[in-house]
């Protein structure tokens, strides 16, 4: 369920009347049974996956509370549940990318933020920072507050649970203040990115034919879409969160006036920068390394320079990590949707026509052949009889031209009938060899009805329906289908685009040969 559907808004408004109108010592559960309604409704899997996740995560945190005093045993519950947790959202979405899932199988929406969130909760459990929640329905509910389950924010157990587990009257200000947030949200994500991303889509396909100014105003306004509709998502986010009487935080702020990386990432997804804080930071600054440094640099340069320059490095690691991971982001999101661009492009080109072909398409001339085929299967049965060898021939044949051209135009969803064994490779190739089929088989049928025709007008309608017939052909060979084809597979052959293609489950194109 999108935060930008009218079935979200339904269900928050629902939720919202559901939520006041109960006594406030149940409110809470409220949320519970809402938030769960919500994952139920965005798939069955993706419940089922979070409700396992956060069963492990509670079980490990309650297991570290029984043996706190065994460090060994905290730290070895602590590795195993977030190498159990990170695997599984690894292997998941690495699956989905090659599309190699289970059929049934979904990808848990907000699979990634529930996650970081919940190893946050266990590393927090660890470190002494908060207490083992005895309640799973609590730890549940921290996970899987329905309203960060798509974009976040990330929070921490200190953060959101004694907002989630205190009961909130309705204050008119607040719920006003989340209505008007959400829709300044919608302004973003709606008027903003989604009317500079088909502009944005075009340009990137042509990106080779444009001038360096309209490539850097591209890229300028492939990171304004960015922003827009990530900010604004998180806009519409915290305004739902905030009609509960639920405080989530800020997670952008200008980040564009940013005057360093550093400054940047304290802009630009301000959550996911304190969580890698926390979380990655600060666990690398007291490593033994690092440790051994700063008292090296004590006895040398000084107190200052060896507080100051681990902490320096150590933010600047962090930075020049999530700097990187964004440059990543952008090159697999700008390159794939350049390759998605270039494979609709020539994917539709069988129906729309290449732009060589003036108009012509591979589709419309094979539908000629098609039609004027059974034109003159119809006129050979009356004139021949059906049971004519030549009429038998030339039926069997363009009943597997039919079955062949049903599936290219649905793209698969008509499968082929076992009768089409005799032809192999792929649906294209299958389609190129049952046309060869229907070629030899009309021109065999039409030279039989020449020789036995008694009626020369009917004869002459005929000879139309050949003429069409074989003219769609002649089109057909000249056609520039192929030579598109072609070159966008050498396009998308070499690294990277073909592990990019892989990550935006970009098919091959086939050749009609």
């Amino acid at each position: 369920m999108s935060v930008v559907s009218f079935e979200f808004l339904g269900f928050l408004a629902a939720l919202a009347v559901v939520y006041y109108v109960l006594p406030m010592r149940v409110r809470k559960w409220a949320l519970l049974a809402g938030s769960a309604a919500f994952w139920l409704l965005c798939g069955w899997q993706g419940a089922a996956y979070l409700t396992a996740e956060t069963l492990l995560i509670w079980g490990c945190a309650r297991l570290m509370g029984r043996f706190s005093e065994r460090r060994g045993v905290c730290r070895a519950l602590l590795i195993g549940g977030m190498v159990t947790v990170f695997g599984a959202m690894v292997l998941m979405k690495a699956l989905s990318q090659l599309q190699a899932l289970p059929d049934g199988l979904l990808v848990p929406i907000g699979l990634s933020y529930f996650t970081v969130q919940s190893v946050g909760y266990l590393i927090d459990v660890y470190r002494g920072k908060v207490a083992p929640e005895k309640n799973y329905a609590k730890v549940l509910l921290f996970a899987g507050f329905f309203p960060q389950m798509t974009q976040g924010p990330i929070t921490t157990w200190k953060q959101l649970m004694p907002q989630l587990d205190s009961p909130h009257r309705l204050s008119p200000n607040g719920f006003v203040s989340g209505v008007f947030l959400m829709a300044w949200g919608f302004f973003k994500k709606l008027v903003i990115a989604d009317r500079l991303m088909p502009a944005v889509s075009v340009l990137v396909a042509a990106a080779q034919e444009l001038p360096g100014w309209l490539v850097l105003a591209t890229a300028a306004m492939y990171a304004i879409v960015l922003y827009a509709d990530f900010s604004g998502g998180i806009d519409i986010i915290r305004g739902a969160a905030e009609m509960l009487g639920i405080d989530l935080p800020e997670n952008f702020r200008r980040p564009f006036f940013a005057a360093s990386i550093a400054d940047y990432w304290r802009r630009w997804h301000i959550s996911l920068g304190a969580w890698m804080r926390d979380y990655v930071f600060y666990p690398f600054a007291l490593t033994r390394p690092v440790s051994r440094m700063s008292k090296a640099l004590k006895k040398k340069a000084g107190t200052h320079i060896a507080r100051a320059l681990p902490a320096a490095l150590g933010r600047q690691a962090v930075a020049v990590l999530l700097s990187i991971v964004v440059m990543l982001g952008c090159f697999v999101g700008f390159g794939g949707a350049k390759l998605r661009a270039k494979y609709d492009t020539v994917k539709n080109g069988f129906t729309t026509g290449v732009a060589a072909d003036s108009g012509y398409a591979l589709n419309e001339e094979l539908t000629t052949r098609l039609n004027t085929a059974a034109n003159i299967i119809t006129t050979a049965s009356n004139t021949l009889g059906a049971d004519s060898t030549e009429v038998q021939t030339a039926q069997t044949a363009l009943d597997s031209f039919s079955a062949c051209l049903g599936a290219v135009q649905s793209d698969g969803k008509i499968h082929a009938p076992d009768s089409l064994s005799v032809y192999t490779g792929g649906r294209m190739h299958m389609l190129y060899q049952s046309n060869e089929t229907l070629g030899t088989a009309i021109g065999q049928l039409y030279a039989k009805l020449q020789e036995q025709a008694a009626d020369p007008m009917k004869m002459g309608a005929v000879q139309g329906q050949y003429s069409q017939f074989n003219s769609a052909q002649t089109i057909i060979s000249n056609l520039h289908y192929n030579d598109a084809v072609q070159s966008y597979q050498k396009d998308v052959g070499g690294f990277p685009a073909s592990v990019l293609g892989k990550l935006f489950g970009i098919q091959e194109v086939e050749l009609f040969a």
